[in-house]
């Protein structure tokens, strides 16, 4: 390579890292190096959004350049990594105009150790194995070779960059026993504290020791287990040093995050010892994690901080974690994330803030559902299913109150929601717990009875609440399982109260499959406003509505509605578009008409948001379309029952 040619990959060009989910197909870049410095942040936006654009149309293949643009290239690859449900993706924007066989094997060699790297540091690691051809000639080996070599008596003569080259190669191999890692777990414990005491330069002390911290990162994570974790704790502890010394800033904080985690899965009472590892931190460090390190710091740091009893500082830490989720498909770190929303949950009680708490729980069950763990999502049902049964008993009091002054048309409208949110709380309920709802049923019943039957309602009111008094007082611990699963019995309970409840605003939501806002809003009789969805709560629809993405695409689900406690959240999808409504049930009418809305957002957008660069000028035509078939109005003309 020439030193013109090379000058111009070094001096302008763009490295990107990043992830995309292999059940979205969506992009998240989680880290850029841009080497002029000089490109303005609006350019910077206009070029990510198309190169994840290229990509996800598979325009670009793995492994291979393409022109792009304005002449420049993309070059991409994905690298052999073990996780089932995301791949890592490098990319390199940059007007050098020929990929050659050299550079191809500078990146590979470079994002397959396996390290943890910042796009700066990556992008500099390659740049100086393309400076040193001779060097980077000695990585053209094959994973045989690799184990061979660290098989041989040539291991103790290896430098310690070479030994973690190797290492980096072999770590996935099937030939990687437990009697192999232990022979590499102290090779590398020894190589590592001779570089952190300063001896041993013919093993490559004096080198910048980039690959074998890398290779020890790698062993620690192996060692990530009941019966050798504390090997891994005393791994990470000696990384920290090294790479704080060699300006490992991103190594040295995934290393504080391990051992937080570490000592949250084997330790007890050593809370104060976690955050004391998290403070280490710093938040410009922390940035330039990915997204699932970022979301794993503050779900570490709040449940710390809640054991302990401090609350507000659990909270902020919890509200962090949740943010970094937003940006994602889905979190990787879903128990830890589902903590988080059952806090906030337990927050939103003791605040009174039932509906909320019921929200949050409910998200909690989603996502420890979405990992199979039936028991402890059941948990999370549980405790959303407490939220509501304590929310509509508060209903019926404000009703009765509505009703002392007058106010018959508002009381007997909140009255029978308090009444529908009561059978969600049996719905959801654990038998055990039903003995407990008993007498707070009777006296949602009771006060029911008192506001709902006067003189023009005595006989439609009095059957509808016979039919329910009669369901709530039939249920016992042996027969609750069969009724709760009795879907039909369930729907027509919730039918016979549906009639008496007019529908709600909706808030109408349209979204890009890889998880883009393009537009949401309330729909009033007035026309559009801004939804009362905001920060934490749409954090958690958001996350709700990308788990079921993957699901609602087959047109034949019946996984269309997520149930969020007082708020549902149907959803409809086709090729790159989602439209969602977010309403207090799902009705025929509203089925119909979303259907109908999605067709619409394919007809006039598909093109449009393919290419889509964030500006929304361009969908007011979709805010007038549901205005117009989401009015309140229209919607209660058109309720059949």
């Amino acid at each position: 390579m020439t030193e013109s040619t090379y000058d111009r990959l070094k001096s302008d060009s763009v490295f990107l890292i990043g992830s995309r989910s292999t059940k979205t197909n969506r992009i998240i870049w989680e880290n850029l190096h841009e080497t002029t410095g000089k490109t303005e942040e609006g350019e910077l936006r206009w070029l990510i959004q198309h190169i994840s654009f290229h990509i996800s149309k598979s325009r670009i293949k793995q492994g291979a350049a393409r022109k792009f643009l304005d002449g420049k290239l993309i070059y991409q690859v994905v690298p052999n990594r073990s996780d089932p449900s995301n791949e890592n993706i490098f990319c390199l924007y940059t007007e050098f105009q020929n990929i050659r066989k050299s550079v191809k094997l500078a990146f590979n060699t470079v994002i397959n150790r396996h390290g943890i790297y910042s796009a700066k540091r990556l992008f500099s690691e390659f740049i100086d194995l393309i400076e040193n051809q001779e060097k980077l000639q000695t990585y053209e080996i094959s994973v045989e070779e690799a184990l061979r070599r660290i098989n041989s008596d040539e291991l103790q003569s290896m430098s310690v960059n070479d030994l973690g080259y190797l290492i980096s190669l072999i770590h996935t191999s099937t030939e990687f026993t437990q009697d192999f890692l232990e022979k590499v777990y102290l090779i590398i414990y020894e190589y590592m504290q001779e570089l952190v005491h300063g001896q041993n330069s013919e093993n490559g002390i004096n080198q910048d020791p980039d690959e074998f911290l890398d290779a020890a990162f790698i062993i620690a994570r192996l060692y990530e287990k009941p019966t050798t974790f504390h090997l891994a704790l005393e791994l990470n502890k000696s990384i920290i040093p090294m790479a704080a010394k060699n300006d490992r800033n991103t190594l040295e904080v995934a290393c504080n995050i391990r051992i937080g985690a570490i000592y949250k899965e084997y330790f007890k009472n050593i809370e104060s010892q976690i955050i004391d590892t998290l403070s280490r931190v710093k938040m410009d460090h922390l940035s330039r994690m990915d997204q699932s390190n970022r979301e794993l710091y503050f779900c570490l740091l709040g449940d710390s901080y809640n054991t302990i009893g401090n609350y507000d500082d659990a909270q902020k830490a919890y509200n962090s974690a949740i943010a970094q989720a937003e940006s994602s498909q889905g979190s990787v770190n879903s128990e830890l994330l589902a903590e988080a929303y059952s806090f906030l949950g337990q927050h939103s009680e003791k605040s009174y803030l039932l509906k909320d708490a019921a929200r949050y729980y409910h998200t909690a069950s989603a996502l420890m559902f979405s990992m199979g763990d039936i028991r402890t999502a059941d948990k999370y049902q549980e405790e959303a299913s407490h939220s509501e049964i304590r929310t509509s008993l508060s209903m019926l009091h404000n009703a009765l109150l509505l009703h002392m002054d007058e106010n018959r048309d508002q009381a007997e409208f909140i009255a029978w929601e308090g009444i529908r949110l009561m059978l969600k709380a049996i719905f959801n309920a654990n038998p055990v717990r039903l003995s407990s709802y008993a007498e707070i049923c009777n006296e949602i019943l009771m006060m029911s009875n008192h506001i709902l039957i006067f003189p023009g309602r005595i006989r439609r009111h009095k059957k509808t609440l016979g039919m329910i008094r009669k369901f709530v007082h039939s249920i016992n611990p042996d027969n609750f399982a069969h009724l709760i699963q009795d879907e039909v019995h369930k729907q027509q309970l919730l039918s016979l109260v549906d009639r008496f409840i007019p529908i709600p605003a909706p808030i109408i939501m349209l979204l890009t499959t890889d998880g883009r806002l393009v537009k949401m809003g309330r729909i009033v009789e007035d026309g559009w406003e801004s939804s009362e969805i905001q920060g934490v709560l749409l954090s958690g629809v958001l996350s709700a509505i990308m788990m079921m993405i993957g699901e609602v695409g087959d047109r034949q689900t019946a996984l269309k509605t997520v149930d969020a406690g007082s708020l549902n959240i149907m959803i409809e999808q086709s090729g790159g578009i989602v439209v969602c409504l977010l309403v207090d049930r799902d009705l025929p009418i509203l089925r119909k008409r979303l259907e109908e809305t999605l067709r619409f957002a394919i007809n006039k957008y598909e093109d449009i948001l393919d290419n889509w660069e964030g500006s929304t000028a361009e969908f007011d035509e979709f805010r007038i379309y549901t205005e117009k078939i989401f009015s309140p109005s229209s919607l209660t003309l058109d309720v059949v029952y």
